[in-house]
């Protein structure tokens, strides 16, 4: 595959050819101080990925980025951007366009720092570019041109009677790659009307965790923030698990409470969302309903066993509507699921389990089982 490289820093575009060295599958098309000449060279060279930074002169990231579109460009992109929070609305609107993922650049362009970091950023760096399954186009634009479409083919609805139906306690999300849109999009018939706990569980780095909190609130309507150690669970609100913390919770009493740790990480990823689910899975039961969003990887997958074991739900959103069905496809493989959803569907069972009204799980996955 071609990648082409867009950052004004020479050391950056020199550390980034350095964690790609030596890939077999992997040839550097070219290199860009900023998004003018990459414009230039996308024209002129067949290009699979684009690694693009957000702060450069004459043509940031999103401005590079919004031009890619309006030149129909299919090569896939990559954000490699600062830690600073103030770029993450920019990175955001990045990810809505159609970029894949994000990763962060080391703190510093010195030398010594960035060497020390080849490492990391090849380990981030490779699973990305050579994952299979990744879409060109994100969740979220196709699901913006194509939700009528996705409402009509199944209307989830609530009814008052017996059988596969049911109400839940709470909710617990777990999603990764492609889905801090995708996490948009399911919260965003919530429109503030929650009456139980939702935890979530995104594979997200620290600085951003509040900044998603707030975008998370802005959409749905709800109270969301990163969970605290140690706070009373209460219905009505949202819990992000803090970037580099699992999140877990337990039952003290006639409370809940949500505990905090960093011990290893689990599937590679810290937060994970298999304590998350397999602890909810302790307290509510089969009270609880469980999500598994798009995402590399398998987590999710061992709370999910949990969750069912315990009586629980679990729906996963499909491959159609994923920028990776790794996650949910790990779940979909050990059939561990009791619905497979699109990115739409998801929201709205979302939306109605949020206000405790009952999803009929027998009509509803008559339709939607592949």
């Amino acid at each position: 595959m071609n990648v082409l490289i867009v950052d004004d820093s020479s050391v950056f575009r020199t550390v980034i050819k350095a964690a790609l060295r030596d890939q077999p599958d992997i040839k550097i098309a070219g290199s860009a101080q900023n998004g003018e000449v990459a414009l230039k060279i996308l024209r002129e060279t067949p290009v699979d990925w684009v690694i693009l930074d957000m702060e450069m002169p004459i043509l940031d990231g999103l401005e590079t980025m919004i031009e890619m579109r309006k030149e129909k460009f299919e090569a896939r992109v990559l954000i490699f951007a600062s830690s600073s929070v103030d770029t993450y609305p920019r990175i955001r609107r990045c990810l809505e366009l159609g970029a894949v993922e994000f990763i962060l650049k080391p703190d510093s362009e010195s030398v010594s720092a960035v060497a020390d970091s080849i490492q990391k950023i090849r380990d981030e760096l490779i699973p990305l570019l050579s994952c299979k399954n990744l879409k060109a186009v994100s969740a979220f634009e196709k699901h913006s041109l194509n939700t009528s479409a996705a409402v009509a083919k199944t209307k989830i609805v609530a009814e008052r009677t017996v059988g596969l139906q049911k109400s839940f306690e709470a909710v617990v999300v777990a999603s990764s790659t492609g889905g801090p849109v995708a996490l948009e999009k399911l919260c965003s018939g919530l429109q503030g009307n929650v009456a139980l706990p939702i935890f979530i569980v995104q594979h997200i780095a620290a600085p951003f965790t509040r900044t998603l909190a707030e975008r998370l609130a802005l959409v749905s309507g709800v109270s969301v923030s990163e969970a605290q150690d140690g706070e009373k669970v209460v219905a009505g609100r949202i819990y992000i698990a803090p970037g580099d913390f699992h999140m877990e919770i337990e039952a003290s009493g006639n409370d809940v409470l949500v505990r905090l740790n960093s011990k290893d990480k689990i599937n590679f990823v810290r937060p994970a969302a298999d304590p998350l689910f397999a602890s909810a899975a302790k307290i509510y039961g089969e009270n609880l309903l469980s999500f598994v969003l798009t995402g590399m990887g398998a987590d999710g997958l061992e709370g999910t066993r949990a969750v069912q074991a315990s009586g629980g739900r679990v729906i996963i959103q499909d491959r159609e509507s994923s920028v990776v069905w790794g996650m949910p496809g790990a779940v979909h493989a050990a059939s561990l699921f009791d619905v497979m959803a699109s990115l739409d569907e998801c929201s709205q069972a979302l939306t109605l389990a949020s206000q405790k009204s009952t999803l009929n799980f027998k009509n509803w996955g008559s339709n939607l089982w592949k």
